[in-house]
């Protein structure tokens, strides 16, 4: 996952906390509201994450990133 698409999917998780969980959550019938919130604020660290990296690529840390994201999907 990119940034972009980690910052969809905090947002679909989000308003999926809003509704009925054991409706709306198609892996684990029951699954708490709080396990829903925490895998969103993951989902939402990692595109903070994406995000301030991307905007800074002349950092010196830069390329160590580069080097711990080679071969994951850029897209």
């Amino acid at each position: 996952m990119n940034g972009a698409q980690h910052y969809a999917e905090a947002e679909r998780l989000l308003a999926l906390a809003d509704g009925d969980v054991s409706e709306n959550w198609p892996v684990q019938v029951g699954e708490r509201k709080a396990d829903i919130l925490a895998a969103a604020q993951v989902h939402a660290t990692l595109a903070q994450a994406a995000a301030t990296i991307d905007a800074a690529p002349d950092c010196d840390r830069y390329e160590s990133w580069r080097t711990a994201t080679a071969g994951m999907d850029k897209s």
